[in-house]
């Protein structure tokens, strides 16, 4: 696959912040352009929640594997519109679409704290996960393909340790959170709902 440009990266940038204005977008551009810098995207989701999976399988996903793990990291942060609420043996959490929502959340937590240093397998391990006709329940598949190990992330999600992670991806989320997926890239915050450019950033990136 060629490398990317940067007229490809302008693009994306572009297409990405074209709801925000163009002084922001133009801004955000400069920098990636000017600096040859990754394109960093943090995504904060669900995982039941539709909006989520359509973004992460249909636009996010496909972006990034046309760039490249050279040329785009993303940060994945599963608990959206949540809350967290300690107690003396640990967290319990009330989420947007229920528990089971919860515990989807927590699955990929737990698989994403194991493939720290390796985005390209955590990109790999979210999309699965979200592309499961339940992302509530683990799917062997999308851990094996991780290089993970069912076993491991079940004692994860039902332990102590699945409620810190959880916990944690609290903390990095706004607690004034109005809408998921809410997308922070290169520093700009935005959400799905108004990036209108979706298509524009997939097609961009195919044709490069």
């Amino acid at each position: 696959m060629m490398a990317p440009t940067p007229l490809l990266l302008l693009l994306l940038a572009v297409a990405l912040l074209a709801a925000l204005g163009a002084q922001e977008a133009h801004a955000a551009a400069s920098k990636v352009t000017t600096n040859n810098k990754k394109v960093q995207v943090q995504v904060m989701y669900e995982s039941l929640c539709p909006d989520s999976i359509r973004f992460i399988k249909d636009q996010l996903t496909p972006t990034y594997e046309a760039l490249g793990s050279q040329r785009m990291v993303v940060e994945f942060v599963p608990y959206g519109k949540a809350a967290t609420y300690p107690t003396d043996s640990g967290y319990l959490f009330r989420c947007q679409h229920g528990s089971s929502e919860c515990r989807g959340n927590k699955i990929m937590a737990c698989g994403l704290a194991r493939l720290l240093g390796d985005n390209k397998k955590q990109v790999k391990f979210v999309n699965c996960v979200m592309s499961q006709t339940n992302p509530s329940r683990l799917n062997d598949k999308c851990v094996a393909e991780a290089g993970l190990e069912s076993g491991e992330i079940m004692e994860c999600v039902n332990g102590r340790e699945g409620q810190v992670l959880l916990a944690g991806m609290g903390e990095r989320t706004p607690s004034n959170i109005d809408f998921v997926p809410r997308v922070v890239f290169n520093g700009v915050s935005t959400t799905h709902a108004r990036i209108q450019a979706k298509g524009q950033l997939h097609g961009s990136s195919v044709a490069a």
